[in-house]
């Protein structure tokens, strides 16, 4: 048992007249050790035995057409079977399976797939090959009522932190029964009544209960609530409530009175960044901790670990706080994630006129048309120049080297009065045609289209659009005949070239999507199968209000930062004026974000055996809650109030902005057989070769935007009463040299005053690792710049040692001590985190035969 009586004097706030929050956000943390021995089960099954080590390469349209293929090749990972471009052929390996383990022989690679996944979910479940073998636990502890008078609990086991944690949630519940007792008595002082504060009335009773909540924040909150899971189930029981935003990565849990939240959720930084950009008292202790030191709970630890676990919370909590004062927060207010904050502001602006309330039922979509909307939903468009893929780019002597950034992607789409959004319901149109589809300007359409033999209209250009994957996901097969044929295709790095062999395929998609196809590729064929049509207008006054607000205070702090900077102020003020640019910069980019939530998304549930798997659920119910839609009738309220097709077309909008740009330096027609001067772009930014026609069209076209913005009035004005319009590029650097390998990972020679700099974008890869502490005890970091040293060592198999890959391997097994090393420890659920190095793998393009028997129709 801890004492908490301390809390009492803590300051409580009251969300309602019967719910009251200590006002003090609290932190915890823990530190972790594990201990691998890789030791064959002698029990495993001999198959696994066999499969073990290998690579084996599947059929594009297994990928494809098989649910859920990721999870797959998850489990067979956990089994040390790889899926690799290059490997042995599954078929070859399945019929191994059938003559020497006795598997059932399915003729078709998908179900053959499937028949293997089944078992190996049984092997696993039944006895794995590695896993007892694999231990993690919690070492060491700290939890931080109050970082400014360095209040705080300790310990190193997770049974002391999750008895903290109930005796914590018991304190709340005592304490509201305390409150209630007060209440009662005040209501019975002057009144008369056969009832009392000892027995008081149901109604009494009712009016009076109280009740106090903490709220407690662990940065990843995933992580630590790993290792103390069964626990907390076992303590709390039928108290214990959890909501989880993906796998193993909870968005809160509630045990009791205590509430567990995730501070890297709310942030979305690292807790370095955090502590650093609040100039806190305690911040992070930066490489104080070997973490590949192993150490178990009853092991003395050096002052430093306590430092350092100290910090961690301490610094935490003085975030959080200052991060709150920001914001006007408190923990009732707080939203749960980073994109939160700007929806909870949103949905203030909107609640301000009912007006608005009527505007978001007209947009009201049932569950097919939800469905189709769905699937148009895409991201922005990324993809490099394939004529130029992995070779070192430097400019002429006639051209420039740019890399030209919109000025704000998503809002500008958003505010932009001549696109279109939703602001009706969709409606089937009878015999649709291309004109009707894409060229109506009162209308926007989704719908189902059809290729047959589809193929660039300029077989050079480097910026297809289609995207493979769903290209194969839509594929038709049409009668005996066409089944005898082979679907052929080009891909480069995930978008399609062409089509040959006569099938089609279908595409959901658009009008923004099916004009930017219609202006590249030609076909054979072409059918419109559904088109569904809904009245459109510019976006509401309300929410451009909303967006202007944003984009005005951004412009006002970065020229006033510009003009701090030139002025020679001091680092605390400067300091302080980055920190309020970045405030308003994420809020206003999650503005976007927020639009494309989809409202029918699965919830997802943790299973028994620790897996998880999404919640049926009905969809026309999700669309109706979300719209405030019930038995014919809107309510007052709704749980939404931003529809989710705005979010679908400020997306299609942005792509189609990009390529109004890519066209303008890559020829598309057919006449053309132009590799053009555009070498990668990444959904609002362009790397492009600059020359003196290049630079006329682009000036001219930044000129069209600039008066259609000041005619449509899509612009602010700053304090000085300058002008800045949405939908602009800008030029954000100058490039020496660029090269590229895939999309993800480009790295250029930035020309700067001092000379050049390498600057480089490779997804998965840290953008710096912690070499080591220098004389002044402060961290010394490497980049992935320095590692990489040059462009001319920026090839395919390029191994990043030091900026590798932090992976996850997360263990589920009963909580119960056990002996390891000569330590007895208690060890139960666990997160193993590991680094990797991370070999950059060029993609190879080829065409890719399969027979079309193979791809089965898709339902829609």
């Amino acid at each position: 048992m801890y004492d908490l009586d301390f809390l009492y004097d803590y300051e409580l706030i009251q969300k309602n007249s019967k719910q009251f929050y200590f006002a003090m956000p609290f932190t915890a943390d823990t530190e972790t050790s594990s201990h691998t021995e890789r030791k064959r089960n002698a029990k495993a099954h001999p198959a696994t035995v066999f499969l073990e080590g290998k690579t084996i390469r599947f059929k594009m349209t297994t990928k494809v057409n098989v649910e859920r293929f990721n999870e797959v090749v998850y489990m067979l990972n956990k089994f040390q079977i790889f899926a690799g471009r290059t490997g042995t052929p599954f078929s070859v390996i399945y019929k191994t399976l059938v003559k020497e383990y006795g598997f059932e022989d399915f003729k078709d690679e998908e179900t053959q797939l499937k028949a293997l996944y089944t078992f190996l979910c049984k092997e696993f479940s039944r006895k794995r090959q590695y896993i007892e073998s694999i231990h993690g636990w919690i070492y060491q502890w700290a939890f931080c009522f109050d970082a400014e008078k360095e209040v705080a609990y300790s310990g190193r086991t997770a049974r002391q932190l999750v008895t903290l944690i109930k005796d914590l949630s018991d304190f709340c519940s005592a304490y509201g029964e305390k409150l209630t007792q007060e209440k009662l008595q005040k209501h019975y002082k002057t009144k008369q009544s056969r009832y009392s504060a000892s027995n008081p009335s149901k109604t009494a009773l009712e009016l009076c209960t109280t009740k106090v909540s903490a709220v407690l924040y662990f940065h990843n909150l995933g992580f630590d609530a790993t290792y103390i899971y069964q626990l907390l189930k076992k303590t709390f029981k039928s108290d214990f409530k959890e909501f989880y935003r993906e796998p193993r990565k909870p968005l809160y849990m509630r045990l009791g009175c205590v509430e567990l939240r995730d501070s890297a959720v709310y942030f979305n930084e690292t807790l370095e960044n955090i502590t650093n950009k609040y100039h806190v008292t305690h911040p992070k202790a930066v490489g104080l901790v070997d973490y590949d030191k192993l150490y178990f709970p009853d092991d003395v630890l050096p002052d430093s670990a306590w430092t350092y676990q100290f910090n961690d919370v301490f610094g935490l909590q003085e975030s959080l706080l200052a991060d709150f004062k920001a914001y006007g927060y408190d923990v009732t207010t707080a939203p749960r994630t980073n994109t939160g904050r700007v929806r909870k502001a949103c949905r203030e602006a909107y609640l301000a006129d009912p007006q608005n309330r009527k505007v978001f039922t007209y947009c009201y979509t049932d569950g097919f048309t939800q469905s189709l909307l769905t699937e148009c939903l895409a991201g922005g468009y990324v993809h490099g120049n394939r004529h130029f893929k992995g070779k070192i780019v430097e400019p002429a002597k006639s051209e420039k080297g740019l890399h030209d950034d919109q000025r704000s992607s998503y809002p500008s789409q958003e505010r932009n009065t001549n696109h279109l959004y939703q602001f009706g319901q969709f409606e089937e149109l009878e015999k649709p045609t291309i004109k009707s589809f894409i060229n109506n300007r009162k209308t926007i359409a989704i719908g189902i289209v059809n290729f047959t033999n589809i193929r660039l209209k300029n077989p050079n250009f480097p910026f297809p659009y289609i995207s493979t994957s769903r290209m194969l996901a839509g594929v038709q097969i049409k009668d005996v005949e066409d089944e005898k044929k082979k679907l052929r295709y080009l891909s480069d790095n995930g978008r399609l070239l062409w089509t040959k062999g006569g099938v089609s395929f279908d595409l959901v998609v658009t009008n923004v999507d099916l004009e930017i196809i219609l202006k590249m590729y030609t076909y054979d064929a072409f059918k419109i199968k559904l088109c569904m049509v809904a009245p459109a207008a510019p976006l509401p006054a309300w929410f451009c209000d909303f967006i202007d607000d944003f984009f005005k205070q951004k412009t006002e702090l970065k020229k006033e930062l510009q003009e701090l900077k030139a002025s020679g102020a001091d680092k605390d003020t400067i300091y302080d004026a980055e920190n309020d640019l970045e405030k308003i910069k994420n809020m206003f980019n999650a503005i976007a974000g927020m639009t494309e939530t989809n409202p029918c998304k699965a919830e997802l549930i943790r299973t028994a055996d620790g897996d998880f798997k999404e919640a049926s659920f009905d969809y026309d119910k999700k669309i109706n809650d979300y719209y405030g839609y019930f038995k014919g009738f809107f309510a007052k309220r709704s749980k939404g109030f931003l529809p989710f097709s705005w979010g679908v077309y400020t997306v299609a909008y942005g792509r189609k902005k990009l390529f109004d740009k890519i066209f303008l330096t890559c020829p598309y027609d057919e006449k053309s057989r132009s590799k053009g001067k555009a070498l990668y772009c990444d959904t609002d930014s362009l790397f492009y070769l600059e020359n003196a026609k290049i630079r006329k069209l682009l000036k001219e076209d930044n000129e069209k935007n600039y008066k259609a913005a000041i005619k449509g009035g899509y612009y602010i004005k700053d304090k000085d009463g300058n002008i800045v319009n949405y939908d602009a590029f800008d030029h954000e650097d100058q490039f020496k040299r660029f090269k590229f390998l895939h999309s993800k990972c480009y790295a250029y020679e930035k020309i700067t005053p001092k000379g050049v700099q390498l600057v480089a974008t490779i997804a998965g890869v840290a953008n710096r690792a912690l070499e080591g502490l220098d004389e002044n005890g402060k961290p010394v970091y490497i980049y992935k710049e320095d590692e990489i040293g040059s462009l001319e060592n920026f090839t395919d198999n390029f191994t990043f040692k030091k900026c590798g890959i932090a992976n996850s391997l997360f263990i589920s097994e009963p909580f119960q001590k056990r002996t390891i090393k000569g330590h007895v420890v208690e060890c139960g659920d666990a997160c193993i985190i590991y680094h990797q190095d991370k070999v950059i793998k060029q993609f190879k393009d080829t065409i890719i035969e399969e027979e079309a028997e193979a791809l089965r129709k898709k339902v829609r």
